[in-house]
């Protein structure tokens, strides 16, 4: 689901519960070598909320104020739980340059913010790992 995407989606708004909170991923590369191989995730971190009057542009800014702060809210919680040392996929998170975009889908009447950052997870490359022999 693409919020930056205009176009009328009748049941989204009626059917969700907001604010909302999604995560994506939209792909992986690799980088590093034979011997330091990492696999890298594009993700996505949105947060929105339902205006009933897309003219009342005070409610507008209140729901974008919340979808910042819920956002913010979730990354410290993210650097709270890797300060901890937590055995958990966040220890390859970095924050570093992750940059905030605004959503505004006038025709669903959705507003909020978005976040993209990558996840990087190390690979174990294994000499006898052949998933084609034919043993």
């Amino acid at each position: 689901m693409n919020l930056n995407d205009d176009k009328k989606q009748t049941a989204l708004a009626e059917e969700m519960r907001y604010p909302g909170v999604m995560f994506s991923t939209s792909g992986y590369r690799f980088e590093g070598s034979g011997i330091d191989l990492v696999k890298i995730h594009s993700c996505r971190l949105q947060v929105w909320g339902h205006c009933t009057d897309t003219g009342d542009y005070a409610q507008i800014e209140n729901i974008l104020s919340q979808a910042n702060e819920i956002l913010c809210d979730i990354f410290a919680k993210m650097v709270d739980d890797k300060r901890q040392r937590l055995d958990t996929v966040l220890n390859y998170i970095t924050l570093d340059g992750v940059e905030v975009q605004d959503i505004q889908n006038q025709s669903n009447a959705l507003y909020g913010c978005y976040a993209d950052f990558q996840v990087p997870v190390r690979l174990c490359v294994v000499d006898r790992l052949n998933k084609f022999s034919e043993e």
